[in-house]
Parts: C-alpha cells; structure tokens; sequence
C-alpha cells in the first residue's frame, strides 16, 4: 500500500510537470486498492489465524510428546509402497497374460500381439480400484492414529480430569501409538476400510463431477450437487 502511495505521488509530479493525457497516474491506485483489500482479510481472517496457530502449537507438542508418531506414519508409508509395488506387479501380469506368440522365435527377438481376453476389461478395473482404495485405506489408518493419539494427548493433559487430578494410570494412556495402531488393525479396521472405501468412491464422483464441468457435460452439474448435498 505505501509503495502505492509512493508511486502515485511520482506519477501525479511528473504529470504535473508535462502537458497531455496522464490517466495512467492512476495505475499505482491499484497498489493502494490491493493493499487495502489484504488488510481487510486479514481483519477478517484474523481469528482463524489465531485458531490455526494455536492447532499448529499444540500439534508440536503432541508430536514431541510422542515421536513414535513419525515411526508410524513411515511404517504405513512403506505399506502404501508396498501396495503400490504389488499392484504394478499384478497389472504386468495382466498384461503378460494378455500377450501371445504371433510367430516362430527368430534370431534377435520373438514378436508377440496383444489381444485382450474376456474378462480383461474388469481386471483392470478392479485391479485400479484396489490401488486407489488402497492408497486411501493407508491415509485414512494415519489419519485415525493421529488423531487418536492427538485425544490421547488432550486427555490426559488439559481435559478437566487431568486438571482435577483425577486420572489414573492405564495402558492406553502410557502408549498411545501402540494403543491407536492396534485399534486400527484390530476391532476398528472394519470401520476404517469402510469409511476409506466411501471416501474413495467420493474422490472418484468429485474427480469425475470437475472433468464433466469443465466440459460442460450435465453428468458432471448433477454429480457435483448430489456431493454438495
């Protein structure tokens, strides 16, 4: 805003100082309506700002209370690779599967075509829905250890039992990581490998819903308000 302010008085003295149109002494006023607009969102925004920063503090303070976070965000890392690894291996397979010997084997190489079988078309796409189900399956388990250990962590240090005094040693509270972990693989993957298949089939309507807009299509106006509903 003041580079604005500073520019326009230089303008408005060197048209000052020369005769014929000088409308564009004005141009530096956007600088000055820019400014004034940042500032005004950050009026506005400025209790966000505040929330987000208190989140982002107390997100520290968990991660430093329990560290074994990190291992366990990079040991669901290696199983999302892993499945990724497994669904590149099976897709080869299906495109091996798919390949036959056209001729003789002739000195230098074979030549192969491709020709697709019945049922390929549905391996493949079961195939790319278990990768993108996958996927989400690991965030959404990371996502449920986080925050379990995250209201582990509330808990026990600003609930109103923890300020009274009035809790108690258990095991779920002395290891969190390992408490949110076997409760991911244990009686609450059901739920999890659920909720991450209704997200995978939300991503899926919204990529689909962005696609057809930007095409113009009606599918995609009618998928994007049966989402927004």
């Amino acid at each position: 805003m003041g580079v604005g302010i500073y520019l326009f008085g230089r303008v408005k003295d060197s048209c000052d100082a020369t005769e014929g149109n000088c409308t564009s002494r004005f141009a530096p006023l956007l600088l000055v309506l820019l400014g004034g607009l940042y500032f005004a969102w950050l009026f506005c925004a400025r209790s966000r700002i505040e929330m987000t920063a208190a989140l982002i503090e107390q997100a520290v303070v968990v991660v430093s209370t329990h560290p074994a976070i990190f291992l366990a965000s990079a040991a669901l890392l290696l199983l999302m690779v892993g499945m990724l690894i497994f669904s590149i291996a099976a897709l080869i397979l299906l495109v091996a599967s798919n390949l036959t010997l056209t001729a003789e084997p002739i000195e230098g190489g074979c030549q192969f075509e491709y020709q697709s079988r019945s049922g390929s078309a549905l391996m493949y796409a079961l195939l790319v829905a278990f990768l993108y189900w996958s996927v989400q399956l690991c965030m959404t388990v990371r996502f449920y250890v986080i925050s379990l250990v995250t209201g582990i962590w509330y808990y026990e240090n600003e609930s109103l039992a923890a300020q009274e005094g009035a809790l108690s040693d258990k095991q779920h509270t002395r290891y969190p990581v390992c408490t949110a972990l076997h409760a991911a693989f244990g009686k609450g993957f059901g739920t999890i490998a659920f909720s991450s298949l209704i997200v995978a089939i939300c991503e899926f309507l919204k990529a689909m819903a962005r696609r057809e807009g930007r095409n113009g299509g009606l599918i995609g106006c009618v998928v994007a308000l049966c989402i927004q509903c």
